[in-house]
């Protein structure tokens, strides 16, 4: 965030990807295409995990600061296979004072 003025009582609403963009098999997962039997999970700085389509709620931040998120591959069920992985997640993100 640069050159904004301090968001003092504002708060940031981040909505990734949509809720068809969860795996058939753990809906907290971002279904990939390439490899098989594994999802992607996005997590919030706490390192909680952030189910696609639903919106998360935190205080906004001023100049020169950061949001943090986490990502990494899980199993979905047994035997990973390997492969490619690309996805493009859409992020919306909305302020309200």
């Amino acid at each position: 965030m640069q050159e904004c003025a301090e968001p003092v009582g504002l708060v940031a609403k981040f909505t990734f990807g949509t809720q068809n963009d969860a795996d058939g098999d753990n809906p907290d997962l971002f279904r990939l295409t390439g490899p098989q039997n594994v999802g992607l999970e996005l997590g919030n700085a706490d390192k909680k995990t952030m189910r696609p389509g639903e919106e998360i709620r935190m205080n906004a931040l001023g100049t020169g600061k950061d949001y943090e998120f986490y990502v990494r591959l899980r199993e979905t069920k047994p035997t990973v296979r390997g492969g490619v992985v690309k996805l493009p997640v859409a992020v919306l993100v909305e302020f309200e004072g």
